[in-house]
């Protein structure tokens, strides 16, 4: 279906009053969730799994944002902005969308935090639809909030958790958004259990991680 699309990032607590989460698909070991946000024509989602990674292999890969377009639903473009550290950057991605919808984008402000006690990392994503130029043919997303949640447990997995929250722009009705909005977030963590395996994820270290 057409919107597929450019649900290829996001997610996060929201305040407010808000529906019951509602399972919409369980396959794979991953299960896909939705439901109603105050304020919001379009749903979030929360997508479940768990698999064999170490934290820091986690982070690794979204922070890597060149493998976006390996990994992340519908992602045509990706490329760094700006770095103001090692768990604070801003990123900008383009989402392929079929005829006729059109492409959509955003430059999105992430920043990694940890729990000291739990070892608990949390990949915080916010959309800046103003941080570069509107590119004429694309439409700006305007309004994107993602979580990554990364809770690690004995012998070398972890929970992941991954919420989203996003205003495509344009004229998209919200009743269609709704229809397919859980399909890029569990294509996106499909995707991302594959890759995340890979050595060059399993093998880094950072100085702000640190393993359970």
């Amino acid at each position: 279906p057409i919107l597929l699309l450019i649900i290829f990032l996001l997610n996060s607590s929201m305040t407010g009053k808000t529906g019951n989460w509602k399972l919409v698909r369980d396959k794979d070991g991953i299960k896909a969730y939705t439901r109603d946000i105050e304020g919001s024509d379009v749903n979030q989602v929360k997508v479940k799994t768990t698999l064999k990674s170490s934290l820091a292999g986690l982070v690794a890969l979204v922070k890597d944002v060149s493998s976006h377009k390996r990994w992340v639903y519908k992602c045509k473009t990706a490329r760094t902005v700006k770095v103001i550290s090692e768990s604070d950057y801003y990123y900008y991605n383009e989402a392929e969308a079929p005829w006729p919808v059109t492409n959509r984008d955003i430059v999105t402000h992430a920043i990694i935090t940890q729990d000291k006690n739990t070892k608990k990392v949390t990949i915080s994503s916010t959309g800046v639809p103003d941080f570069v130029k509107t590119r004429e043919g694309v439409v700006r997303i305007k309004e994107l909030k993602a979580v990554w949640e990364f809770t690690p447990k004995s012998g070398g997995m972890v929970d992941l958790t991954f919420y989203m929250l996003i205003d495509l722009g344009g004229s998209l009705p919200s009743w269609a958004v709704n229809m397919a909005v859980a399909d890029g977030p569990y294509e996106t963590v499909f995707n991302m259990r594959n890759v995340v395996k890979e050595s060059k994820y399993q093998n880094m270290k950072y100085d702000f991680i640190e393993e359970l």
